[in-house]
C-alpha cells in the first residue's frame, strides 16, 4: 500500500505508481469531500480558500485537497533546472584552481549524507562532484566513510551537522580518526536555500549527474510546506526527505568561488575609501574569533 498526497514535481516513484497504468497497482483516489471526519467539507474548503488566497485553481489546494496531479514550480524549494545546471561529469582539470569542501549531514536511523563540493574562484563557479547517503552509520564507520572521500579529495574544509547527535560524531571524529570536523553553519536556512537558489538560477552551481542521482531526485521533489507560509517566507514539507540537500547547503556556505569579486572592488592607496576600508581590515583581524583579547 502506498498512500500520500500528489507532489508538485509531479515526479518519482509515487507518481509513477499513480499515474502510469502499466505499473500494475491499483489506484484510488478521494477528495476533502470525501472524507467522513470533517463534517461540512464546504466551509472547510471556504476557510482554507480565505486563509491561503487561493481559487479553485490553485495548484496547491487541487493537489491536498483534490488528490489531483498538478505540476507547480512555485511550490518546489530548489530552482533545479536539468539544462543549467546538471551536466554529465565534473569536468576535472588539474591546471584549473579547484578546491574541494565536504559536507555532512549526520543521522544513525535517518541516513548520513555525504556532499563533495569543488569551487574555483578563476572560473567563479561551484559544482556538487560526487554525493550519497548511508543509513545505521555509527562515528567509526561514518568516519571511514570520511577517511575514503578524504584520500580522494584534497578537502580545504569539512563541515559537520553538531546538532543532535552530530556533535558527538565530529569530537570522536578529532580524537580518534584526526578529522578536521567543524561545525556545519546552519542559522537563517532558508536564506541560505534562497542563496543556493539564486546559483542555481544564474548557473554558478552545477552538478555532475553521473555521481549525484540521488541528490537531484531530493531536489526535485522537495516543495513547501503550503499550511505553513507566513509574511512570503515558507518552511520546507518535512514529508520530503532533504538529508543530501542539507549536507549540499552545509558545503555550499564554505565554497568561496565569489569571493575574488571583494578583492577586485576593494579600494586602492590614494582611494577616498581606502582609509576606512584599512582600518576594517585592522578592526577584524584584532577581533576575530580566533585570535586573543587584547588591551585597549
Amino acid at each position: 500500500l502506498v498512500t500520500g498526497t500528489p507532489n508538485a514535481a509531479c515526479a518519482g516513484k509515487f507518481f509513477e505508481l499513480a499515474t502510469n497504468p502499466l505499473s500494475g497497482w491499483e489506484v484510488h483516489n478521494w477528495t476533502i469531500r470525501d472524507n467522513p471526519h470533517i463534517r461540512d467539507a464546504d466551509e472547510e474548503v471556504s476557510r482554507l480558500m480565505q486563509q491561503n488566497g487561493w481559487t479553485p485553481d490553485s495548484p496547491a489546494y487541487r493537489r491536498e485537497y483534490l488528490g489531483e496531479w498538478v505540476r507547480d514550480t512555485e511550490s518546489l524549494v530548489f530552482a533545479l533546472d536539468n539544462d543549467r545546471n546538471v551536466f554529465p561529469t565534473f569536468p576535472e582539470d588539474s591546471t584549473d584552481d579547484w578546491a574541494y569542501v565536504l559536507g555532512v549531514d549526520i543521522g544513525y536511523n535517518d541516513p548520513c549524507a555525504f556532499v563533495v563540493m569543488a569551487y574555483s574562484m578563476r572560473k567563479r563557479e561551484a559544482w556538487i562532484v560526487e554525493s550519497y547517503k548511508e543509513e545505521k552509520l555509527i562515528p567509526s564507520k561514518a568516519a571511514m566513510h570520511v577517511e575514503r572521500l578524504r584520500e580522494k579529495y584534497p578537502f580545504v574544509k569539512i563541515v559537520v551537522d553538531t546538532g543532535g547527535m552530530g556533535k558527538g560524531y565530529a569530537e570522536e571524529w578529532k580524537e580518534k580518526h584526526q578529522i578536521p570536523a567543524e561545525p556545519a553553519k546552519k542559522q537563517n536556512k532558508l536564506a541560505y536555500v534562497e542563496m543556493f537558489n539564486g546559483e542555481l538560477r544564474t548557473g554558478s552551481i552545477k552538478i555532475a549527474l553521473d555521481r549525484n542521482k540521488q541528490l537531484i531526485d531530493e531536489m526535485r521533489l522537495i516543495q513547501r510546506d503550503v499550511t505553513k507560509v507566513q509574511n512570503g517566507r515558507f518552511e520546507i514539507d518535512q514529508r520530503f526527505a532533504d538529508h543530501l540537500c542539507d549536507a549540499a547547503i552545509y558545503a555550499s556556505r564554505e565554497c568561496a568561488h565569489q569571493a575574488h569579486n571583494e578583492a577586485k572592488e576593494s579600494p586602492r592607496p590614494g582611494d577616498k575609501d581606502y582609509l576606512g576600508y584599512r582600518l576594517k581590515q585592522i578592526e577584524k583581524k584584532i577581533f576575530a574569533e580566533d585570535e586573543p583579547e587584547l588591551p585597549w
